[in-house]
């Protein structure tokens, strides 16, 4: 079959990994002969009309195989197969993606076609030499650029700053965009004090974020993702105060958490245990049955302790002791010396060096009552905890949404108090200049060092 002819451009992808990716979401597409995808390549026709090539063995007349064509038509653009995939791959519905990741994939909620065109691609040899993370004298983050720009305050906004110096902006509006953001920070310095200041205050919302995508998230960590996400009325309030249309689409997004916070918060207890099979983690008011629970055993308590002062007081045995252990749960420890006054209604349970431990009618009674409902407490909190877990996978969008402001906020905000403080100047471009290559690079950024 001849694919490449004078009158098209062509696309190139990889095949493979085409066929890798999608798997059995696109059955129709795999040629049973050939074993391989059935479009073999696209193009682009001299009017830019988009032209797809199919294996000789497939279908044309198929639903699968009009929905790429009315795609390419109406987009008026041509797209490799791997983004025609990717657009319309549903992430639950990928059987390599699941193969990856055994647990549930909620948590990526969009896909995003990823276009080197739009970043400067710098291999290894440039980052080195750039000195952006490691300076070459010590070999280390001392001395590299990234050492004098990142002062964020969250994990996720040095993570994205990581991200923006490795893969410096083409595009000029992109470039001249995130200039005038950090200019709206740098403007107003005593308001991109004030939010950096509330920023500190997020930790790493990201992990967490993930641990409950994944439903893996504990119940000191949801008391911490609940003070994380406490803070965005805080943000939204600053971010009004700069006044600026350019942070308007920051401000929108982000939601009101109140109601997931407070879920949280009268929930899990002040300080929660890390097992949640061990209890101690919901708080009194969130479910009748374990509150009536939790009062048999604080009243099982002072029944025991009333329970040894009566005993020790009809026996005449004053080292008697009321102790509980997980192997033999409740008994009634006398010590030798006294075992000529033990009562005939006191069953013998173990027999140590220096003393005798039994077990009474009464005791048994009690203590089939507590241990069951402490059993029972254990599995109302774990039940509990388990659809609080659910609640907060219902909600992961949300949280994704605030993770993405926080860590350009944090960048922006970041590079506008480098510059301020070091008095950095805003770049500017010439379209009718040569521009080396180093200032090529210092364009994809906001306020930078001017080399000679």
């Amino acid at each position: 079959m001849e694919l490449f002819h004078s009158k098209y451009k062509t696309l190139k992808y990889n095949r493979d990994m085409v066929i890798k990716i999608s798997g059995e979401l696109f059955p129709d597409e795999l040629c049973e002969r050939c074993g391989r995808c059935c479009i073999v390549n696209v193009f682009k026709d001299s009017d830019g009309i988009p032209v797809i090539i199919y294996c000789e063995h497939f279908d044309r007349e198929t639903k699968l195989c009009k929905i790429y064509k009315d795609r390419f038509k109406k987009e008026k653009t041509c797209l490799s197969m791997i983004e025609a995939i990717m657009a319309q791959a549903l992430p639950k519905d990928c059987p390599y993606v699941k193969d990856l990741k055994n647990t549930g994939l909620r948590h990526i909620n969009s896909l995003r076609y990823y276009n080197i065109g739009n970043y400067m691609q710098l291999d290894e040899t440039s980052i080195r030499n750039l000195e952006l993370f490691k300076s070459i004298r010590y070999a280390t983050k001392f001395g590299s650029l990234i050492s004098i720009i990142d002062q964020t305050k969250t994990p996720m906004g040095s993570r994205l700053l990581n991200v923006w110096l490795s893969h410096p902006l083409l595009n000029k509006n992109d470039i001249l965009r995130r200039q005038s953001l950090v200019e709206v920070f740098f403007n107003k310095n005593f308001l991109t004090i004030d939010l950096r200041n509330v920023l500190n205050e997020v930790g790493d919302l990201s992990r967490i974020k993930s641990k409950v995508g994944s439903k893996r998230i504990n119940p000191r960590e949801m008391l911490t993702l609940a003070s994380y996400l406490s803070t965005a009325p805080k943000i939204k309030k600053n971010l009004s105060e700069f006044e600026s249309d350019l942070l308007k689409s920051y401000d929108d997004k982000i939601e009101n958490y109140n109601e997931l916070v407070d879920y949280v918060e009268k929930r899990i207890v002040e300080n929660p245990s890390n097992i949640i099979t061990d209890g101690n983690i919901i708080a009194d008011g969130c479910n009748d049955e374990l509150d009536d629970l939790k009062r048999i055993t604080k009243e099982g308590k002072s029944w025991i302790a009333q329970l040894e002062s009566d005993e020790k007081e009809r026996t005449g045995i004053p080292t008697l002791k009321v102790k509980f252990n997980k192997v033999f749960g409740y008994f009634i420890e006398v010590t030798k010396l006294h075992s000529d006054k033990i009562p005939d209604n006191y069953i013998r349970k173990q027999t140590l060096v220096n003393a005798e431990r039994f077990i009474s009618p009464e005791l048994k009674k009690f203590e089939s009552k507590v241990l069951g409902a402490e059993e029972r407490i254990k599995h109302l909190e774990y039940n509990i905890f388990l659809e609080m877990r659910d609640y907060l996978f219902e909600r992961i969008e949300w949280m994704q949404k605030y993770i993405n402001v926080i860590s350009e906020l944090d960048v922006l905000s970041n590079l506008a108090f480098v510059a301020y403080n070091n008095s950095y100047v805003k770049k500017e471009k010439k379209t009718n200049l040569v521009i080396n290559i180093s200032y090529i690079f210092q364009l994809s950024f906001l306020y930078v060092i001017i080399y000679g």
